[in-house]
């Protein structure tokens, strides 16, 4: 299949399924959020859209995360615990980006703790989802072994 969003897919051709699958329930979310929104009455104008695309983005996120298809090579416990510490490297390799990127668009006037704080968060949160993600493939994966 020839698209655009071929780009942003996996090569995989299960992945780019699941992800695809994922894509298309969001957008239902999507549309019914905003459809909710016109139904429900008034909110700020520009609310709705922010919300609507948060839904969006978070939903095939999280049902990404939970589906344990992103380390599909990881069926042992040596594997595993070696991805979990690549896992901890990124994580503090873009946390250490993150905030030194956060320090540098920041402009005058602002408390030297915001900066690290955010890198913190920011870390903590990639950290999770990868660390999640690792844990569901990694179960999936023995589940299949075992089968």
């Amino acid at each position: 299949m020839k698209t655009w969003l071929s780009l942003f897919l996996p090569t995989d051709e299960y992945k780019r399924q699941k992800l695809l699958l994922f894509i298309a329930e969001g957008g239902v979310l999507l549309v019914l959020a905003q459809f909710l929104s016109l139904i429900i009455g008034p909110f700020e104008s520009s609310l709705v859209p922010i919300i609507s695309i948060g839904i969006f983005v978070f939903y095939v996120t999280f049902r990404y995360i939970i589906s344990g298809m992103e380390y599909t090579e990881v069926a042992t416990q040596s594997d595993y615990k070696k991805e979990r510490k690549n896992i901890v490297m990124k994580s503090l390799g873009f946390g250490v980006i993150f905030t030194g990127l956060n320090f540098l668009v920041q402009g005058e006037g602002f408390l030297i703790i915001e900066p690290i704080i955010m890198g913190l968060l920011a870390t903590l949160f990639f950290f999770l989802f990868n660390w999640l993600s690792l844990k569901q493939s990694f179960n999936k994966n023995r589940e299949l072994m075992d089968e």
